[in-house]
Order: C-alpha cells, then sequence, then structure tokens
C-alpha cells in the first residue's frame, strides 16, 4: 500500500503532525511500498491548487489522507478530482473529527473509497513526542465499508483501537472530544488562576495542579466516572461551597460564572452518583444559579 498525504496552506501544524505521523509510522508496520516525500505545499489559501508530496500524482497512490483545515477539505478534494487524481481502488480519507467522509464525494464520483479517520489524540504543534502518542489511541472511523476495513487495519497497525460511528454522530462525537481535550486545558487554566490569586506563584500552579489531575484520572480508571467524583459538592456540603462562592465573589469576581457553571454540572454528575440528598440538592441548585 502506497501513502499520501495532502496539505493546503490552511492545513494547521498539529494536523499535519498527525497526518504525517500516523502514516509514517504505519509504513513500517504495514510494509508500504512506497510513501512519497517531503510536501511542499504550494497553492492559494482555499486550497484550490495543493500538490502531492514529493511531486508524486496522487493516482498512484492507494491511500490518500487529508491533512488541511475542516474549511478547505472539500475544496482541496473537489481540486483533485478535477485534475483527475483520483481512482477506482483507492481509499481517500480526511482526519477531521466533525466531518463525515460525505464531504469527500468528488473523490467517490471517480470510484474512490472514502474514509473519515479520526485519531483521538491531541497532538503538540511539532513533531516531537508525536509518534508516543498515536500508541493505544482510539480512532474513530466513518465511511465507506471498503475504506472502513483499510481504517481499521491502519489502526491495528498503530496498535491503536477502531472505532466506527455513522456519518449523523460525527459532529456530536467531535463536540464531545473537544470538550474532554480543550475543556480540560480552559479547567486548567481558570482553576490555577485561583490558586494565583490566592497567593501562589504562578510558575507552582500548573505543577500542583499536574498531580491532582492525574489523580483523579486514575480513580477514573480503576473505578469509573461516577466513583471518581469527590468534593464538597458531592458530599451536599452546602456550606463549604457558600465559602467558595463568597471568597470568589471577594477576591475573584471573574471566576464566579465559572465556577457556577462548573458547578451545576458537578451537581448533575453527583445527582446520578446518588450521595446527595434531595435537600442539598435543591439548596446547591439555588445557590449555584
Amino acid at each position: 500500500m502506497r501513502f499520501d498525504v495532502v496539505e493546503s496552506l490552511r492545513g494547521d501544524q498539529a494536523r499535519l503532525v498527525a497526518a504525517h505521523t500516523l502514516l509514517d509510522v504505519a509504513q513500517d508496520k504495514l510494509l508500504v511500498t512506497q510513501v512519497a516525500g517531503q510536501h511542499r505545499p504550494a497553492g492559494d489559501e482555499n486550497g484550490g491548487q495543493v500538490q502531492p508530496r514529493g511531486g508524486h500524482e496522487h493516482g498512484r497512490h492507494d491511500l490518500v489522507a487529508g491533512a488541511e483545515h475542516d474549511q478547505a477539505i472539500k475544496a482541496v478534494c473537489d481540486g483533485i478530482a478535477g485534475k483527475g487524481g483520483f481512482r477506482k481502488g483507492q481509499v481517500v480519507a480526511h482526519t477531521s473529527g466533525a466531518l463525515g467522509s460525505g464531504i469527500l464525494v468528488s473523490a467517490k464520483m471517480y470510484g474512490a473509497s472514502t474514509l473519515a479517520f479520526h485519531p483521538l489524540q491531541s497532538f503538540p504543534g511539532g513533531d516531537q513526542g508525536a509518534v508516543s502518542l498515536l500508541s493505544g489511541i482510539y480512532f474513530v472511523l466513518q465511511g465507506d465499508g471498503e475504506a472502513v476495513e483499510v481504517g481499521k487495519d491502519l489502526a491495528h497497525a498503530l496498535d491503536g483501537f477502531p472505532v466506527v460511528i455513522g456519518e449523523k454522530g460525527k459532529a456530536l462525537y467531535h463536540a464531545g472530544a473537544s470538550l474532554l481535550s480543550n475543556g480540560l486545558v480552559a479547567l486548567v487554566r481558570e482553576g490555577t488562576r485561583m490558586f494565583a490569586e490566592a497567593g501562589i506563584k504562578p510558575e507552582e500552579a500548573v505543577s500542583m495542579a499536574l498531580p491532582l489531575l492525574r489523580g483523579t484520572i486514575f480513580n477514573m480508571e480503576q473505578g469509573g466516572v461516577l466513583e471518581a467524583l469527590t468534593g464538597p459538592i458531592e458530599r451536599g456540603d452546602t456550606e463549604t461551597v457558600k465559602v467558595h462562592l463568597k471568597a470568589l465573589a471577594d477576591e475573584y469576581p471573574d471566576g464566579l460564572c465559572f465556577y457556577r457553571t462548573l458547578g451545576m454540572a458537578i451537581l448533575k454528575t453527583a445527582q446520578e452518583k446518588g450521595n446527595v440528598s434531595p435537600a442539598a440538592q435543591a439548596e446547591l441548585s439555588q445557590i449555584l444559579k
């Protein structure tokens, strides 16, 4: 199997790292016969004229993976299709989490099978450490039957786990993935700001937070999400929550809205766990509004 990665000028570095890394790792494990060389993207910002890596024609490759921003995927695919760059027997894939394979319809018109292949992982902006981040992760696949089977083989070759979903579910799945990854960053940022307002040096705040985060993740791994929930809201400790709210109002009012919003989400989870009494639930709902 021969691979190629297509990039437009809108391709962000983290996504390019993900696409190049997964294909570069897979070439060794799947005994790829030919891999295109280093790509130098050429074209306008709309992705209208994009050349394959190393000067090869896309039609010579068995798997063509797109690494553009979501808004550019269709334009890039249409541009390649308009130049006869796709053929029957190819698998044409993109790595977008939110979009399905249907956006690659122009490749499908030329007989190619289409695939949305999303690695459920947060990649850095540079190459360092990207390979290690691929091992043991989940890959969410959606597309034609033949293309999905190729995606499964690629996921297994990367020591990962394929999960197949329907196209209708892609956007909701990606919303959840974004909340888990990006939401965690926002949560840490806001929590460590509260540390700093309490008098802790900003450079120490994140270092202090990381063991707490690791402990919470460990607890989820050992006992599940609900069992990992602890703290005053889970206990129904309304007095401590009131103390938090007063401290925020007095010393860090910018954090009040965040605390209230997240507090309501924590209360909902605590209700699922079943530890909070109805009276405490009602009082917490009132003071967190």
